[in-house]
């Protein structure tokens, strides 16, 4: 039972757009799925990252790491920021025919999910309160590591089809133009908020 609340909040949590539903989506908008793949896997290793040492209450050396926190959210801050420039500056572009693996991609959405405050809040926070943490054994924590993969890569290849499917068929320039800044602002927009928590 404690799983099924567990992968619903989690869902709803994911669903919701947030600084890496935003990378996402900007990613896909300029440069097509080539590398949708590798990020999603970054974001999902920064997932587990943060379930683990919740699980395993490392929370309450929150006091020691917290500096190391607060410079991973303004470099995930930061990202964001550069996204948005070259969103904003991005010319129109055909679709990437190959959906190439980018190890770069990988560690560029692992270290935004570090610093995004959604995935702080719903480990830290919430995970202790739907899931009896001094039960849990190794076991657990890989059924629940394996329903963290499900949803979260579930999640993402929807955001990741949609994103497609809009620059897929959107053939205007003027329009595609609009939808890149339109994204840009709100990845600035979300960048700055991510500063202002942290400071």
């Amino acid at each position: 039972m404690h799983v099924l609340w567990f992968a619903g909040a989690l869902a709803v949590a994911a669903a919701v757009p947030g600084p890496a539903v935003m990378a996402t989506i900007g990613r896909v908008l300029t440069r097509g799925e080539g590398g949708a793949l590798a990020f999603g896997l970054g974001l999902l290793l920064g997932d587990l990252l943060w379930l683990w040492t919740a699980s395993l209450g490392l929370g309450a050396a929150a006091g020691v790491v917290g500096p190391m926190l607060r410079w991973g959210e303004l470099a995930g801050a930061a990202y964001l920021v550069v996204l948005a420039w070259k969103m904003w500056r991005s010319e129109p572009a055909a679709p990437a025919e190959a959906n190439r693996f980018e190890r770069r991609a990988v560690l560029s959405a692992f270290l935004l999910q570090l610093g995004n405050p959604k995935a702080v809040l719903f480990y830290a926070a919430l995970v202790p309160a739907l899931v009896p943490i001094g039960e849990l054994t190794l076991v657990h924590l890989s059924i629940l590591s394996a329903v963290v993969a499900v949803v979260l890569l579930a999640i993402n290849r929807i955001y990741v089809e949609c994103a497609a499917q809009a620059r897929r068929y959107v053939r205007s320039p003027r329009a595609l133009r609009a939808i890149y800044r339109v994204n840009a602002v709100v990845l600035a927009s979300t960048a700055a908020a991510v500063v202002l928590s942290t400071l």
